[in-house]
């Protein structure tokens, strides 16, 4: 009887966790996403529909180029962070150690877009708009890591946030242009960092920083094979804008992505769930873990 009692109790703790899981994710996914498709008229009010092809031509180049240049190592901190034994300052070393060598593979962005003539936004720009990124979702996928999820959703909307203001000044008060929307990001992206590596304390991982070899090569086991995975989502969700763009012009693809956007919303409620279970299956393994 003791037994079945505590079976239930572990069960509504594992959909408890579950569901407030569900609701974080619900305010990092679909919360920025709204802010985003609020954004729309701002930008078809500062941009033609070519600008805004271009623009849209290279933020689906650095989907794909992000995770080459991080080795999606953002993703190995947070799994190996959930782990029953994790040394959570070897693990955010190993980290620090791929956001310095984000900015070095980061160049081969600049070689990238070479093959991209109609893109007439400055490589140099490009190049900090990806390693940007790059260093944000390190930063952040560490405190998923650490189980901080309320202040991962707050670090997520503090982005989106900052960066529709950014954008609003940069492009409607100071109207700069197809520059001035990835600078916009640019700042926005360096603020939610600022954020994660202060809630993160990634500065006491600096401090303390040790270089694990073996878990280097473990970590990078881990998050290597999830590139080619980034790859195929790439080329179901995004390669079209490049096909699009090749066919018909940036202009076409300015259209198409404007239209894209409310799709976007709504895959967004379909991957919630998801990210919330998986991130559920692994505690409760940690869980198991535990108590065999």
């Amino acid at each position: 009887m003791f037994a079945t009692v505590k079976v239930k109790e572990m069960a509504m703790q594992r959909k408890k966790y579950l569901i407030k899981n569900t609701l974080l994710f619900s305010l990092n996914s679909i919360g920025t996403k709204l802010i985003v498709f609020f954004l729309v008229p701002l930008y078809t009010k500062a941009f033609t529909t070519a600008e805004y092809g271009i623009i849209d031509l290279v933020t689906t180049i650095a989907t794909l180029l992000v995770p080459i240049i991080t080795l999606n190592i953002g993703e190995a901190v947070m799994r190996f962070s959930l782990d029953e034994d994790a040394n959570q300052n070897e693990i955010m070393s190993v980290g620090v150690f791929f956001i310095a060598f984000s900015f070095v593979l980061g160049f081969s962005v600049i070689g990238v877009i070479s093959y991209f003539p109609t893109i007439i936004v400055d490589k140099k720009l490009i190049y900090v708009y990806c390693v940007a990124q790059g260093v944000y979702q390190t930063l952040s996928c560490n405190l998923r890591g650490q189980e901080k999820l309320l202040n991962y959703a707050v670090g997520n909307v503090l982005n989106t946030f900052a960066a529709a203001t950014f954008n609003i000044v940069f492009l409607i008060v100071l109207k700069i242009g197809i520059n001035g929307y990835f600078y916009a990001y640019i700042c926005a992206y360096l603020i939610a960092s600022i954020y994660c590596f202060i809630i993160g304390d990634v500065a006491g991982t600096i401090k303390r920083y040790h270089l694990n070899r073996r878990l280097l090569k473990n970590m990078v086991k881990y998050s290597i094979v999830l590139v080619p995975n980034s790859l195929m989502w790439w080329i179901m969700n995004s390669s079209d804008h490049i096909m699009v763009t090749a066919m018909l012009g940036t202009a076409a693809n300015g259209v198409y992505a404007i239209s894209y956007k409310i799709p976007s919303i709504l895959s967004a409620l379909s991957t919630v769930f998801n990210q919330a279970w998986s991130y559920s299956a692994i505690h409760e393994n940690k869980c198991r873990s535990r108590r065999i």
